[in-house]
């Protein structure tokens, strides 16, 4: 069971934003069984965390009973879960089946997110080492995780690596053949499969939010043919999806994931090097070639793959033979030199060098080009904000202390949330990550007017909007786009006039630093990461609700971050998500929620269907 009297909490003092309730723990308080935390509102309450009975002649392998402590609520509960330490996650899923289902689904992990915990999200294998390491975004902290339960042949063989979601799948050879070890985060357990729908190695791969592609490689076996096949991993199956097969077979390849497409560059097959590329495009099923993509690369004897990462829907490569840093121009299929990077790609030809995408930055790892900077064979650790306009880039070195690991990295993955494009034009959508909500333009019902808004995914379009931006300025069909422009969300007309914006009311930030994430619980979030560490929440949907208060929502007057409230009104017809005649919304003269017709004539009081948690909250009951 989960020990309560080992774990500390991650911050000295929570101050939780749960309908306006607060939670004080001073720095060296600890939770224990017997424990009594008090929380304030208007009317103060008590709750005592009680110890489980020990269960008799029972093994770790037991399923989640099914009990809750029904005197704390979920939203509670599952703010104080997240603020345990997260090693120690893998315990919860002993307490009840609610505290298995918010690991598996990955709730817990987008709480934390949102309350600005660091999580360790560089997996790296060095040589010299048989463990695994995870590092924090900084590389201030480590953490060496479960050793791999594999045979001799898979842990001094060949290795590959790819993250789906929070799952970390390593692929190479036992003695029996080609296996996967999936390393899970919120069990902390490492777990065998499932194996590929054709096995390889070799292979190109990228990460696409929860899901990953991987495409060509070869076979184990003796004169084992190049492939072309491709296939997807869903974390959620645990499964592999064949794809159509590629254009070109090839092996020792790269994959990136950019402009909703994968991409699979380089390699070689029987005929010898690739110097063309080609994308997978999932909404029409097919692949396309782009010829000559790496025309111009130096020819080298036993190269790496390509050293690719995407950055903000941009392409960058580092050249292994000269150490150069390449942006991809996608219009003219060429590539501009933007400077040195600071570690040695040169000496090995590629290998031992981990070039990844670290959220908005560049992440570099590898011997140093100085090496008065690092004594010994240490790793060196650099990362930047790439911009594609300027000529070099400034690389930041990162003091990773007494974590260092050998220079030459082995594998290296990175574990985190897809950066959504910049832009969104019609027939494009941002999913959420669990694929419950859709974000993209829509037409309802007869009308032939368009609108950007979120809905349920999977299910009849118009009659399942949820959020509309634009209800009451539409759109005709074409050449208009949802970007973020000066670290505002705007949707922009074909005449690039602004139809819409978040109106965000703060100095200008730079549009690199500030992403959109659709939330599994429909929210639409604008933050600001130019602060990794602690990002800031600019908007989100949720305090601009229109005609549905979706669970997790607030209706009310918040004094706090808006200075507004949120009112429910409805549609004006089926076909006009246009602000109609009805409305939802808190009389503050009488501290009541009430419907009223064209915002002036009230029907009284609402209760029935709605529980009223306070005076400034309500959730659908």
């Amino acid at each position: 069971m989960l020990d309560l009297n080992k774990i500390e909490p991650e911050e000295g003092k929570l101050d939780l934003d749960l309908r306006r309730v607060n939670y004080d723990l001073d720095d060296k308080s600890h939770l224990r069984y017997g424990d009594w935390v008090t929380f304030k509102s208007h009317s103060s309450k008590k709750v005592r965390i009680s110890r489980p009975e020990s269960p008799r002649g029972e093994n770790s392998d037991r399923q989640p009973q099914d009990a809750d402590y029904p005197s704390l609520s979920y939203e509670l509960e599952s703010e104080i879960l997240a603020r345990f330490p997260r090693w120690e996650y893998w315990k919860l899923n002993l307490v009840n089946k609610r505290c298995s289902m918010l690991l598996k689904s990955g709730e817990i992990f987008e709480i934390r997110k949102e309350n600005g915990f660091k999580e360790p999200s560089v997996y790296m294998l060095a040589s010299g080492e048989t463990n695994w390491w995870t590092f924090d975004r900084e590389f201030k902290s480590r953490r060496k995780i479960p050793d791999l339960p594999s045979d001799v042949c898979f842990t001094f063989g060949d290795k590959e690596s790819l993250c789906a979601g929070t799952h970390l799948l390593v692929s190479g050879r036992e003695i029996d053949g080609l296996v996967i070890w999936r390393f899970e985060l919120a069990m902390n357990c490492w777990y065998k499969g499932p194996s590929m729908v054709n096995p390889r190695c070799l292979f190109a791969s990228a990460t696409c939010g929860t899901s990953v592609f991987v495409a060509g490689g070869v076979g184990i076996m003796a004169n084992s043919e190049v492939y072309d096949t491709a296939e997807k991993y869903n974390p959620a199956s645990r499964s592999w999806d064949p794809l159509p097969r590629m254009k070109r077979k090839r092996k020792l390849c790269s994959g990136c994931y950019m402009d909703k497409k994968f991409y699979v560059i380089g390699g070689r097959n029987e005929n010898g090097e690739l110097t063309c590329g080609e994308f997978f495009d999932e909404g029409k099923n097919k692949w396309e070639l782009i010829p000559d993509m790496l025309k111009d690369d130096p020819v080298l004897t036993c190269h790496s793959p390509p050293l690719i990462a995407v950055v903000n829907n941009e392409l960058y490569s580092l050249e292994a033979s000269s150490n150069q840093l390449k942006l991809y121009l996608k219009k003219t299929n060429t590539w501009k030199m933007l400077g040195q990077v600071p570690v040695r790609a040169d000496s090995n030809r590629g290998w031992g060098i981990a070039f990844k995408s670290l959220g908005n930055e560049l992440l570099v790892i590898g011997a140093a080009l100085s090496s008065a900077s690092y004594s010994g064979n240490s790793m060196a650790i650099y990362t930047c904000c790439p911009d594609p306009d300027v000529i070099e880039l400034q690389w930041k070195p990162l003091d990773s202390g007494r974590n260092r690991l050998s220079s030459f990295i082995l594998n290296c993955s990175v574990m985190g949330t897809l950066f959504p494009n910049k832009s969104l034009s019609f027939g494009e959508t941002i999913v959420s990550s669990g694929e419950k909500f859709e974000l993209g333009f829509f037409k309802p019902g007869n009308s032939f007017n368009y609108y950007i808004g979120i809905w349920y995914k999977n299910t009849i379009l118009w009659k399942n909007v949820v959020w509309v931006a634009n209800r009451d300025k539409p759109l005709e069909y074409g050449t208009v786009n949802l970007t973020i422009l000066q670290g505002n969300l705007v949707l922009m007309d074909k005449f690039q006039g602004i139809v819409w914006s978040t109106h965000v009311a703060r100095t200008i930030t730079p549009n690199n630093s500030v992403i959109a994430v659709l939330r599994d619980n429909g929210n639409l979030i604008l933050s600001d990461m130019s602060n990794s560490s602690t990002p800031l929440i600019l908007w989100e949907s949720f305090d601009y609700p229109t005609d549905t208060l979706l669970p997790g929502a607030k209706l009310g007057y918040d004094k706090r971050r808006t200075q507004r409230g949120q009112v429910l009104i409805s549609w004006k017809s089926l076909s006009d998500p246009a602000p109609g005649l009805y409305s939802l919304e808190l009389d503050p003269s009488h501290a009541r929620f009430v419907i009223k017709w064209n915002r002036t004539k009230s029907f009284g009081q609402v209760v029935h269907g709605m529980v009223i948690r306070s005076y400034r909250s309500l959730k659908w009951g």
